[in-house]
């Protein structure tokens, strides 16, 4: 009984996996601190002895607590720090059948963003941040400086992130991601590169300063929504902005913020059996309003704008009250809304109620129409 209770409540692992009992079940949201001057062995997370890496901070996190539906944020105070991966233990953050959801925030500093600078992670070379993301948690990142201008290998890039249905990374704030300067090996990845069906959402400021990536957003079965005003400063080289992989069954991408600045490269590649909605295009590939110097290509999948076709479909964004009757429609069906009355972050999973301003994707059950 006691290994069935330690299951359900949700066990605690140490940085080598071993179970190190029940986790502390939180009942309110609750802050950490990290600083370049803590101490990860004597440090206690407070913002008088704060810890001094991201990573065990994290492991911290994912391996002792249970977060039942409060949110935990971690403070950076101002300074230079490597990257991180989600910590063991990761998939019981909460218990077992939970109907709870819950953020992790990371936190740089809301006047400059460039006080806070995070490089490549130590233990996943090539990449900013490597997250494997729990159902029903969503690992937030706001007001910081990623710096991929020497990555050591030509891998994941600043973020890369996969995880089960309900699953989640979003960036609000100001996030500023700066490129090779041809010093470091290939170039600076992919931005953001997400598979196994998580959920992307960029939100915000998001400036990228420079250098070489491979992608804006690479999917293999994961769903990206930018919502960002996003700048692009000294002429980025981007592969693709957006590219769709073969093997990516379901993945779906949606942009509706705006873009300055521009960038060489391909605006899209559509590859896999997915969808991509460029909200503020005009009708055809090449007219694309993406960051990029060529056409957009379509090998299979579709895209979708909304003051024009191409391709296979063409749909204007609606508004909830426009939804068709779900019980007239297949479970699963997709749908895309601007007047939500609260935000994809807070509202996943709940059925979707009209009247306000937000934009978020929805499916339908068979009976009610669900964010998500």
């Amino acid at each position: 009984w006691g290994d069935v209770l330690n299951e359900y409540l949700g066990v605690g692992h140490d940085a080598s996996g071993h179970n190190t009992g029940v986790r502390t079940v939180l009942t309110a949201d609750t802050t950490f601190y990290v600083a370049t001057t803590g101490n990860d062995s004597t440090g206690d997370g407070s913002v008088g002895n704060p810890w001094a890496t991201l990573q065990y901070t994290l492991n911290f996190v994912c391996s002792k607590l249970d977060l039942t539906g409060f949110n935990v944020h971690v403070q950076l105070v101002d300074g230079t720090y490597t990257g991180a991966s989600s910590g063991p233990g990761f998939s019981s953050l909460m218990a077992p059948g939970t109907q709870f959801y819950s953020g992790i925030f990371v936190d740089g500093n809301a006047a400059d963003a460039t006080k806070v600078v995070i490089t490549e992670n130590a233990s996943w070379p090539g990449s900013i941040f490597y997250l494997n993301l729990s159902p029903n948690v969503s690992f937030n990142f706001q007001n910081m400086t990623l710096d991929a201008s020497n990555l050591s290998v030509d891998s994941s890039g600043p973020f890369y992130v996969y995880g089960d249905a309900g699953s989640q990374l979003v960036t609000n704030g100001t996030i500023r991601v700066i490129g090779n300067t041809g010093t470091g090996v290939g170039t600076s990845g992919d931005i953001f590169n997400a598979s196994f069906g998580c959920q992307v959402q960029v939100n915000g400021n998001f400036i990228i300063e420079g250098g070489t990536f491979d992608f804006f957003f690479l999917s293999s079965q994961g769903t990206l929504f930018c919502n960002a005003v996003v700048t692009l400063n000294s002429t980025p080289h981007i592969g693709a902005f957006v590219i769709l992989q073969p093997q990516g069954i379901g993945c779906f991408a949606v942009f509706t913020g705006s873009f300055s600045g521009g960038a060489t490269g391909q605006k899209f590649l559509i590859q896999g059996n997915g969808s991509f909605v460029d909200v503020s295009s005009i009708a055809g590939s090449d007219l694309s309003t993406l960051p990029g110097s060529t056409a957009g290509q379509i090998s299979n999948g579709q895209y979708i704008c909304t003051k024009g076709t191409y391709g296979q479909v063409s749909t204007p964004g609606m508004i909830v009250a426009d939804l068709m009757d779900p019980a007239n429609l297949s479970a699963g069906s997709r749908a895309f809304v601007t007047d939500a009355n609260t935000t994809l972050a807070l509202g996943i999973g709940t059925t979707v109620v009209g009247g306000g301003s937000n934009k978020v994707p929805v499916y339908s059950d068979g009976t009610n129409w669900i964010i998500g």
